[in-house]
C-alpha cells in the first residue's frame, strides 16, 4: 500500500515537473515569436529607410539634370539671341550703304567711299563682339561642367552612402538572425533534453512499480 502510494507521489510529481515544462516550452515559444516579429519590424524599417534614400537620390538626380539643362537652354539661347542682333546690325548696315551707293548722288558715293575706313572699324567691332560672345559661351560651358562635376560627385557620395547602410543594415540583420536561430536550437535541445528525462524518470517508476506489484503477488501466491 505504501509502494503504491510513493508511486503515486512521484507519478504526482512528474506530472508537476511535465506541467511546468510545458508551461516552460510556451513561454519560450511565445519569447521566440516576439523576437522574430522584433526582427521582422526592424528588418521593414530598415527596408522603408532605403526605400526614402533611394527616392531621395532619384529626386536629386532628376534635380540635377532640370538645372543643368535650364543652364544650358538659358545660355545656348542668350548666345542665340546676341548673333542675332549682330547679324541685324551689320545687314542694316550694309543695306544702308548699298541704298545710299545707288542713290548714285555725290555725295553720296563721296560717304560710300568713305566708309571704307568705318566698314573696317565695323568688321574689327563684330569680330571682337563675336570673340567676347564665344569667350561668355566658353565660360558658362565651363561653369555648367563645374556644376555637373561636383552634382556627381554629391551623387556619388549619397550611393555609396545608401550602399553603406545597405551592407551595415544586412550583415546586422543576418547576425540577429543567426542569434535568433541559434537561441531557439538552444531552447529546443534543452526542451528535449528535459522531455527524455522526464520520460525515463516515469519509465523507470513504473518499472519499479510493476517489480514490486510482481514480487507482492509471488509472496502472496
Amino acid at each position: 500500500m505504501e509502494d503504491d502510494e510513493d508511486v503515486i507521489v512521484r507519478l504526482a510529481m512528474l506530472e508537476d515537473r511535465v506541467s511546468a515544462l510545458e508551461e516552460s516550452v510556451l513561454g519560450s515559444m511565445e519569447e521566440n515569436r516576439k523576437k522574430f516579429l522584433a526582427l521582422s519590424d526592424a528588418a521593414d524599417t530598415e527596408k522603408e529607410s532605403i526605400a526614402i534614400m533611394k527616392e531621395s537620390v532619384e529626386k536629386n538626380l532628376h534635380k540635377l539634370e532640370g538645372a543643368v539643362t535650364l543652364d544650358i537652354h538659358m545660355e545656348r539661347n542668350a548666345r542665340i539671341g546676341a548673333q542675332a542682333q549682330l547679324e541685324q546690325m551689320v545687314n542694316d548696315k550694309v543695306l544702308s550703304l548699298s541704298l545710299e551707293a545707288q542713290s548714285g548722288s555725290a555725295c553720296a558715293q563721296e560717304m560710300f567711299q568713305g566708309e571704307d575706313m568705318n566698314q573696317y572699324a565695323l568688321k574689327g567691332m563684330i569680330v571682337e563682339n563675336l570673340q567676347a560672345e564665344r569667350e561668355k559661351w566658353k565660360s558658362a560651358e565651363e561653369e555648367i561642367l563645374k556644376k555637373i562635376e561636383v552634382s556627381s560627385e554629391e551623387i556619388q557620395k549619397m550611393i555609396k552612402i545608401e550602399s553603406k547602410i545597405r551592407e551595415e543594415s544586412t550583415r546586422d540583420m543576418i547576425l540577429m538572425l543567426a542569434k535568433f536561430k541559434e537561441t531557439i536550437g538552444s531552447d529546443i535541445a534543452r526542451e528535449k533534453q528535459e522531455r527524455e528525462r522526464v520520460t525515463e524518470s516515469i519509465l523507470r517508476i513504473l518499472e519499479e512499480a510493476n517489480m514490486r506489484s510482481s514480487g507482492v503477488a509471488q509472496h502472496r501466491n
